[in-house]
């Protein structure tokens, strides 16, 4: 996850800066736990300013692995109503290329693989586009 995170903030970046970034522009953001150790950290922030277009983030530990199953029933017990009460209509998420494992999780979870974005990061990553819509 860090290879995916770092390459698109810049220079200098560390742990700190992600996680201001994330928490402090995500309006939905939580932790999961693992014996006592914070192990995943996933949320959601509005892209758009009329608010029905909004990004997910994930990130985590080697753990996280065992996180998963924990978060993605949390995910599909609560993220529908909590995008719906908000007015949103459309979910992205950016996953680098070579991400199998959470390309796998994010198909799992009902996600659509938009489009191939080349160049999205800052060496020349490569990231998928995955979307979630409700019409």
């Amino acid at each position: 996850d860090w290879r995916e995170i770092f390459c698109q903030l810049p220079d200098g970046a560390d742990a700190i800066d992600v996680a201001a970034l994330c928490f402090d522009g995500s309006e939905g953001a939580w932790c999961a736990w693992l014996k006592g150790s914070p192990t995943c950290a996933f949320g959601f922030a509005p892209l758009s300013l009329c608010g029905t277009v909004w990004s997910a983030w994930a990130f985590g530990t080697p753990f996280m692995r065992r996180a998963v199953p924990a978060v993605s029933r949390f995910l599909r017990q609560n993220a529908r109503s909590f995008f719906l009460e908000r007015g949103a209509r459309r979910l992205e998420v950016r996953s680098i290329a070579d991400h199998d494992i959470a390309h796998t999780w994010l198909e799992g979870l009902g996600g659509e693989r938009e489009a191939l974005l080349h160049y999205y990061g800052k060496q020349g990553e490569s990231f998928f586009l995955w979307s979630w819509t409700h019409g």
